[in-house]
Formats: C-alpha cells, structure tokens, sequence
C-alpha cells in the first residue's frame, strides 16, 4: 500500500515573497518522489505568523483531516513552518503520533525512519527557532535606536508626514544617488492642513464624532484610506482615530509630532498566547523613552496644542468624560450588523442599539437610521430560534444528513473490515514464512541470503501490522433518535438563562449558533422613523454539536462524535420588530 503524503508550507509576512510558498512546495514534492510516496494534498498558509495557530486555516485544514486519517505523513521544507512555539510543536507531535501521522521536515526530522529521535529533535529545533526570533527581534531594535540617535526616523509615517530616504551622496555624484544610511520624516502640506483645521474645530468646541462626519461628508481622504486590506467603511474617518488614547499618544489630538516632540521606544508588541497570539499593545516605562525635538516636523502651533490639551481636561472630568466603570455588554452586542454598511450595531445607551458607522463616523458613510430596543430584540431572537429549531422540517433535514453521514461511515468500517481480514491473513503467511526460514538458518543453508531474506520479512510483517492498526480504528455511531429532543432541551434552556439574567453563559451559546444577525431597514409607509428587520444567519451545525457536547455523548462509547456531524449548512430566519416609540 502506498504512503499517502501531505504537504505543508507558510511564509510569514506580505515583506516576503508569495513565490516563497512555491519554492517550499516544491522542494517536498521532490522529497515525496525521491520516497515513492503519493501526494493527496497540499496545505498553505501565506502572510500569518508561525506564533498563530488557530488563524491559520491551512493549519486546521490540515490538523483536521490528519485525524479523520487522510494521509499517512505530513510533509514539511522546515520544522519552523509548522509551528514556532515550542508548547505549540510537542502538542502535535503527540496528536500525530496518536493518529498515527508521521512527519518529515526537510531540515533534518523524519519520524519515520528515526521515531525514538523525533521528540528531542522537535525541542531542540523549536527552542532554537524562538532563540533566534529574539535575537532578531534585539538586532532590529538596535538598529533603530542607532537611527534614532543618528538623526533620522524609525517606523512608519503618521498622517500629515511623509517618509523620505537620506542618501550618503559621494562629492560630484547626483543628488539622491548615493546608498541610503537612513530615513527622514517630511510634512505633507495637504494633510498638515487638515491636522491644523481638527486642531482647531476641536478647540472651538466640535466633539470628534461631529470632525469625522464632516470630513466624511467632505471627501477629506483618511489616515490608511489606501492600506492594503482597508475596504468600506474602514477606509473613512471616525472619532476614534481623531479622539485616540491621551496616556498613549495616540489619535490625531494626542500626537506629539505635530509639536516636533519624537518619542520613539514608548510602547512594545506583545503578543497573548491566551488568545492565539494575538499582539497586545504595552507601555514602556518613560525612562525608556528616546526623545527629540525637531521644530522643522511642527504642524500644530504651540497655543493650539495647549488649547487642545485645556479642553480634554475639562471633557476628561466632566460626567460624561468620566470612564471608570465599562458597559456591561448585552445579550446581542457584536451579533448585530448593519445591511447597509457592515458595520456592528452598539449600545447607545443602556437599552437601544444604533449602527456604529452612523454613530462614528457619519451619515455621509451610512445613513441607516434604525435602532433596535435590546430587550425587544433579545426576546425575539429566542423566539426564532425556538420556532426554527423546533420545526420538523429542520430536524428532519438534520437527521437525514446525519443518517448518510453515518451510513458513508459505516461502509467504509466494512471495507476496513474486510482488509483487515485480508492483513491478517497476509501476517499469518509471513509469520510462517519467516518460521521457515529461521529454521533454514538453523540448518546452516546459505546464511548470508537467508538472513536477508528473514530481515526483509520481517519488514514486510511490520508493514502490515501497522496497516493493520490502522483500518482497525473507528467506532459505531448511534442514538440518532436522541438528537432532537438535546437540541430543543438547550433551546429551553437558553430561555431559563434569559430569566436569570445568566448573559455571560447565553451568550457563550449564542454565538455558537447564530453567526450574525443582520439588521434591515423597514420603512414604514406614514412614518419617518423605519422599523427593523432581524435576519439571523445562524449554524444549525453549531446548535446540533453543542447539543452533543452538553449531552457527552461525544465521551461515552458508542456515541455520537462532533465529527460525524461536520456537515450541517448555515441556515437563515427573518423576523421583523416593531419600529422602537420614544
């Protein structure tokens, strides 16, 4: 039987080249023919962290059909593509060793060949990855700060500046010819302009939601407005990026380049590996700070910048500038989104949900004027969600996939039977075989051919007893009659948590089965104010899988697994609310 061989390959950042990935993918399938192995399947992951593992959808892609057993070895150019956290690589190599996937990296691991040197292999080239992730990361940061105390800048370029190289030009040579030993910050008199005129709108008394619907309303081009990967409303002003963090230095009002004061070593990236390593801003101590004063780069005159400064001071201890406490979030809140732009529907309040982007950024970027009551909508979702999952219909079709699902399943445990009948039988002839030989070498019969001959038997008794081991594996599913009563039981249960106030613990569940919930102006005919139209886009997958998990049926023998009922498609339900009265 031949080996099936999977392939895997990742480049890090959009700094590197995408061919990179080409030239991985082809450097394994030179190994795959070089072993007469099959290729089945190529995994890739392109512009994401080694750090990052459940962002990866190549990575799960390929983690999840390693354990449904779709190939016998992964295939990889280097250890660290796979993973660079170490924690990280020894949880897979026990997973692939317990689905009895093999791996080769091309730099130097093959748990095929040399299993018993797999483990310390892996510690070893992974501690030796982090090692030199920060040493790179000491080098970078040198480097910058001998910029920095050279004169010239570091990072990028905030709104109203541009970045210019600074060439070492030789006497006689042409201007901007030389190598370049640095970079320069320079003012972009357009942009330079409209920092002057936020300056001064604010100090007049304009709040920075009021700024951003205006220069939205203007067409003024926003701060990353021509980012890669910035679409829609994104790419638009809103107060946030106006308003910023005083203690952090951040937002239009808080920059402290405008006044030619560059700090540069205030804060560091880190990244949180509660939350898949996602990076986490984090303050230096002020001695740590480099700072220097450069009057050329100052936009915003020093009285301005003083009157800005008065005026958050007076916002910061006034009622509502006062932040100590933080909202409680609702049942809904970051289900919600808005038909027209995209953008979240929030709190306006404690009881009311508005669109975001109207609220921050302007009717000029979305002019829905709906608003949800919270405890309305809250109480109407529950209710489709119980006329939806308790409609017969649904459930049949639930069953009905399930059923096939169990039934493709089962014929391949049958054809798993009956190879398994046939290795046996195979072991058994070699077993005898071998048995024969043995006795031959005993006779003294032509020992060096019969030794080999013994050797090579005993290989091919190895290789059919892993294959033997591997179609042996898998379980019966059942209780399939049981599933809709678990399902409508949660449905009843999410209820009893809506009357005891149990938000946190419902919405853990919600968001499990509803993916969004989309909110659709209605208008009204007669009325200035439209009503709203809930579409809940939800996964009856999720409800059927939670149902499972809660019931554990997934842990007693003979159970239903969550990966027989991988199938369930998303499913839609509109229903409508009466327009909010105030």
């Amino acid at each position: 039987m031949s080996v099936r061989a999977a392939i895997y390959a990742r480049y890090s950042c959009d700094k590197q080249r995408p061919a990179s990935i080409d030239d991985q993918v082809r450097q394994c399938r030179a190994e795959i023919s070089r072993r007469g192995w099959d290729e089945v399947a190529c995994y890739t992951d392109a512009e994401i962290a080694g750090s990052v593992t459940e962002r990866r959808p190549g990575y799960q892609g390929m983690l999840s059909a390693a354990r449904r057993r779709e190939f016998d070895v992964i295939v990889v150019d280097e250890l660290s593509r796979l993973s660079r956290d170490p924690e990280e690589l020894a949880g897979l190599r026990k997973r692939l060793k317990f689905w009895g996937v093999h791996l080769r990296a091309l730099d130097g691991l093959d748990t095929i060949t040399a299993p018993e040197a797999a483990g310390p292999i892996m510690l070893v080239k992974s501690f030796i990855s982090e090692a030199e992730l920060a040493a790179t990361a000491a080098r970078t940061r040198r480097g910058q700060r001998g910029r920095i105390l050279a004169g010239y800048h570091a990072g990028g370029a905030p709104y109203g500046y541009r970045s210019r190289p600074v060439h070492a030009d030789r006497p006689g040579d042409p201007p901007g010819t030389g190598p370049v030993v640095g970079y320069e910050l320079v003012i972009h008199e357009a942009e330079a302009e409209v920092v002057r005129r936020i300056f001064r709108l604010y100090a007049q008394g304009w709040s920075p939601r009021r700024i951003a619907a205006q220069l939205n309303a203007e067409g003024v081009p926003a701060p990353g407005a021509k980012w890669k990967g910035r679409t829609g409303v994104r790419r638009t002003w809103s107060h946030s990026a106006i308003q910023g963090d005083r203690k952090k230095g951040t937002g239009i009002l808080n920059q402290e380049k405008y006044i030619g004061r560059l700090v540069w070593n205030r804060s560091t990236w880190l990244r949180d590996p509660e939350r898949d390593a996602v990076r986490v801003r984090r303050e230096r101590p002020a001695d740590d700070w480099v700072v220097t004063q450069v009057e050329s780069l100052r936009i915003v005159p020093e009285h301005l910048w003083e009157a800005v400064k008065e005026r958050q001071a007076r916002v910061a201890l006034s009622p509502r500038g006062i932040t100590g406490h933080k909202r409680e979030r609702r049942l809904l809140s970051g289900l919600l989104v808005c038909s027209r732009c995209g953008g979240h529907f929030v709190l306006r309040g404690a009881n009311t949900y508005g669109c975001s982007s109207r609220q921050n950024r302007g009717e000029a970027v979305c002019d829905c004027r709906v608003t949800v009551n919270a405890k309305r909508a809250e109480a109407r979702v529950l209710e489709a969600l119980q006329e939806m999952i308790y409609s017969e219909d649904v459930l049949d079709e639930v069953l009905e996939r399930v059923r096939k699902r169990w039934l493709a399943d089962r014929a391949r445990r049958r054809a798993r039977g009956t190879r398994a009948k046939d290795l046996r039988k195979q072991i058994a002839q070699v077993e005898i075989e071998i048995g024969r030989l043995v006795e031959a070498l005993k006779a003294g019969v032509l020992v060096e051919d019969l030794r080999a001959e013994i050797e090579r038997a005993q290989a091919r008794r190895d290789a059919l007893r892993e294959e033997l081991a591997r179609v042996s594996r898998g379980r019966d599913i059942s209780a399939l009659k049981v599933l809709p009563k678990m399902v409508r039981r949660m449905i009843e249960g999410m209820q009893v948590m809506v009357e005891s106030r149990k938000t946190a613990a419902l919405r853990n569940i919600l968001t499990r089965i509803v993916r969004e919930i989309e909110v659709r102006p209605v208008e009204n005919e007669g009325k200035k104010r439209p009503s709203a139209a809930l579409i809940i886009r939800g996964n009856l997958r999720g409800a059927i899988l939670l149902a499972v998990e809660k019931s554990r049926f997934g842990h007693s023998g003979g159970g239903i697994r969550t990966r027989d009922l991988r199938v369930m498609s998303p499913t839609s339900y509109l229903t409508a609310l009466p327009r909010d009265r105030k």
